[in-house]
C-alpha cells in the first residue's frame, strides 16, 4: 500500500511542488478552501469531468456551500463542455490534469510537455496536477504551477473499502492540507460514502 499523507522527504526533494496550502503557497497561488471535517482544507478533485459523477458531486458541494478546485483532463473537457462549464459557472476552480491521463515516466519528456501543454490550452489553468503525481520536466515549471497534495486516501484503489478510504481520511487530514479525490468510476462508490459523511 502506498502512503497517504506524502512524506516529508519526498516534499522536500521537490521544492516547486506545492503539497499543502502554507503561507508561502497561498501566496502564490489562489484555491479556495473549506471546512472538511472540523479542518480548514482544500478540497481537489481529479480525472474529470464525468457525465454523472461530476454533476453529483457538484449538487453534494452546492448543498454544504463548499468550493474546490477540479483538476480536469482535457479529452474529457472535450467531451463534456456543458459539465466543465458548470464547474465554472457555480465558482470552483480549474485545475490542468493534462490532456491524457499519461503516467509521466512511461512517455517522452516531449511528450510529456506536450500533453501539458494541451491540456492546459483547453482547461485555461495554471495549476497543473501531473497524473500518477509523475512530475517530469521540472526546469519548464515555475513554482506555484505544479500542485500534488498532502493526503491521497486512495479512493481510486480496487482495494481499498470506503470505510478504510474514510479512516485514511480521519487519521491523516491536518489544517491546510490539500486532499485529492476523484470523480471517476473507480473511486465512486468510494466517494458516495465519503463526501456527504466528510461535509
Amino acid at each position: 500500500m502506498f502512503w497517504v499523507r506524502t512524506p516529508n522527504i519526498i516534499q522536500k526533494s521537490f521544492p516547486k511542488v506545492i503539497w499543502e496550502m502554507n503561507e508561502e503557497a497561498r501566496a502564490l497561488i489562489k484555491m479556495p478552501s473549506c471546512t472538511f471535517m472540523g479542518k480548514k482544507i482544500y478540497l481537489t478533485f481529479d480525472d474529470g469531468p464525468h457525465p454523472t459523477i461530476t454533476p453529483w458531486v457538484l449538487e453534494q458541494l452546492k448543498i454544504h456551500n463548499v468550493k474546490a478546485t477540479f483538476f480536469c483532463l482535457g479529452e474529457h473537457i472535450e467531451k463534456y463542455p456543458e459539465i466543465f462549464e458548470q464547474i465554472k459557472t457555480e465558482g470552483h476552480t480549474i485545475g490542468n490534469h493534462g490532456y491524457k491521463h499519461y503516467n509521466g515516466w512511461r512517455i517522452s519528456r516531449k511528450n510529456y510537455l506536450e500533453n501539458y501543454q494541451k491540456g492546459k490550452a483547453i482547461s485555461g489553468s495554471n495549476l497543473f496536477r501531473p497524473p500518477y503525481a509523475k512530475v517530469r520536466a521540472m526546469d519548464k515549471f515555475n513554482k506555484g504551477e505544479i500542485v500534488i497534495c498532502s493526503v491521497l486516501p486512495h479512493d481510486y484503489h480496487p482495494k481499498v473499502t470506503p470505510e478504510k478510504c474514510y479512516e485514511n481520511i480521519q487519521n491523516h487530514l491536518r489544517e491546510n492540507d490539500i486532499l485529492v479525490l476523484h470523480d471517476n468510476e473507480k473511486a465512486w462508490t468510494k466517494l458516495q460514502y465519503i463526501l456527504q459523511k466528510c461535509l
